[in-house]
C-alpha cells in the first residue's frame, strides 16, 4: 500500500508540476467599457461582479494589460488602477509595454510624441521611461510577473530608428538592452520576468527574422531576458494550423535554450458570418465550430500544445471582454473579420467558454 501511494503521489506531483503556471486574459480596456457605455459582467447565474472576479472564479490567474505613453486611456496612471484591481482578485498583472502613444503592432511602431528621433537619444528615453514605469508600479504596490518590452516587434520597435529590416539589426538590440536594464535596475522586488513578444507563433520565418538577426546584432541579448512570447491567430491562412504552432515554437526553444515562453495572444471565433473569406487551418475548420464549444476546444488544443513543449508557461486569451469591439484580432487585418472572438456576450454575460481556464 505504502508503494501505490508513493506512486499515486508522484504522479500527482507530475500533474501538479505540468500545468501551466500562467492562465491568462488581456482585459486592458474594462475601464472604458465601465465609464463609456457602463458594462456589467455577469457571472454563469447571472450575478454582476467585477470583471476580475470573474475571470479568477473561471481559472485565470493572470492579465495582461497594454501600456501607451501618451497620457490617457491605457496610460500608466490607467494601468495602475486597473492592477491594483487584478492584486485585490487575487490575480498576477503582466504588463505590456508598446513604446508608442497608441498601437504597436507588425505595421506600425511609431516613437512617441515628444521623444528623441535618433538613436542615442531614444535609448536614453526608453530607459528612462521604463524605470519610471516599474518604479511607480513598485510604488503603488504592484510587482508585475511579467513585462514585455514591445508589442509584435518582429521588426523591431520606435521606427524607424529602430527597425531592424529596414535601419539596423543593432539598433534594434540595442534599444531592447536599454529597456531591459531599466527593469533589471529598478526597484520592483521581486523582479518580473523580462519578455520579448512578437507575432507570428506558427510562423518560423517571422520568428527567425527577428531571432537570427538579433542575435547576430548581439550575441548576449538573451542574457537580458527570461522569456519570449507570440500571438497565434487562426485567421491568418491555412498555414496557422497545430502542427506549425508546435514546430515553431519547439525550433524557438532550441534557439533560446532556457528561456520560457508563452502564446501571450490568441482567440478564437464565437461567431464568424465571414468565415468563408478567411482560409482557416484544415486542422480546426470545419471540426471546430465557432461557438463557445469551439472556443474551449480550440484553447485546450493550444494550451496542450504549449504545455508539451519544454519551457513552455502559458496562454494569453486577447481583451476577452471588449464587448464593443468583438472583432478583436483582426484589427490589424484592414478587413471586416469575425465579428465576435470574445468570451462574454454584448450585455456582459459571461459564456461557458471562459471556465475552459480552470482545465488547462
Amino acid at each position: 500500500m505504502a508503494i501505490r501511494n508513493f506512486a499515486l503521489g508522484a504522479l500527482l506531483a507530475h500533474a501538479a508540476q505540468a500545468a501551466l503556471q500562467h492562465k491568462g486574459a488581456d482585459w486592458s480596456s474594462v475601464a472604458v467599457l465601465e465609464r463609456d457605455i457602463n458594462i456589467q459582467y455577469k457571472d454563469a447565474q447571472g450575478t454582476v461582479k467585477p470583471l476580475e472576479t470573474i475571470l479568477a472564479e473561471n481559472g485565470i490567474n493572470i492579465v495582461r494589460q497594454r501600456v501607451w505613453v501618451a497620457k490617457g486611456d491605457y496610460d500608466l496612471d490607467y494601468n495602475v488602477a486597473l492592477a491594483k484591481r487584478a492584486k485585490a482578485a487575487g490575480l498576477d498583472v503582466h504588463i505590456n509595454l508598446h513604446y508608442s502613444d497608441s498601437w504597436a503592432d507588425p505595421g506600425q511602431q511609431r516613437i512617441p510624441a515628444g521623444w528623441p528621433t535618433d538613436l542615442a537619444g531614444l535609448t536614453t528615453q526608453i530607459y528612462d521611461y521604463t524605470l519610471n514605469v516599474t518604479n511607480t508600479l513598485q510604488a503603488e504596490g504592484i510587482q508585475p510577473a511579467i513585462i514585455d518590452i514591445g508589442n509584435e516587434i518582429a521588426d523591431g520597435l520606435l521606427w524607424p530608428v529602430g527597425r531592424g529590416g529596414q535601419t539596423s539589426w543593432s539598433n534594434t538590440a540595442q534599444l531592447l538592452s536599454s529597456a531591459s536594464k531599466a527593469i533589471r535596475d529598478s526597484d520592483l522586488n521581486p523582479k518580473p520576468k523580462i519578455n520579448v513578444h512578437l507575432n507570428g507563433a506558427a510562423d518560423q520565418g517571422v520568428q527567425d527574422f527577428f531571432w537570427q538577426n538579433i542575435l547576430k546584432a548581439d550575441p548576449n541579448f538573451p542574457s537580458q531576458l527570461d522569456m519570449f512570447s507570440a500571438s497565434f491567430y487562426p485567421f491568418y491562412g491555412p498555414e496557422w494550423n497545430f502542427t506549425r504552432l508546435t514546430n515553431t515554437l519547439t525550433h524557438m526553444t532550441q534557439l533560446l535554450p532556457g528561456k520560457e515562453f508563452m502564446v501571450s495572444e490568441m482567440a478564437w471565433p464565437f461567431t464568424c458570418a465571414q468565415g468563408g473569406n478567411f482560409a482557416f487551418p484544415p486542422d480546426m475548420r470545419p471540426s471546430i465550430p465557432f461557438n463557445a464549444e469551439g472556443q474551449r476546444t480550440w484553447v485546450s488544443e493550444v494550451a496542450k500544445r504549449v504545455e508539451a513543449i519544454t519551457g513552455g508557461v502559458g496562454v494569453e486569451y486577447w481583451e476577452i471582454g471588449w464587448v464593443n469591439n468583438a472583432g478583436l484580432a483582426n484589427r490589424s487585418l484592414g478587413q471586416t473579420g469575425c465579428e465576435d472572438n470574445i468570451m462574454f456576450e454584448f450585455n456582459g454575460n459571461v459564456r461557458d467558454s471562459l471556465s475552459v481556464f480552470s482545465t488547462i
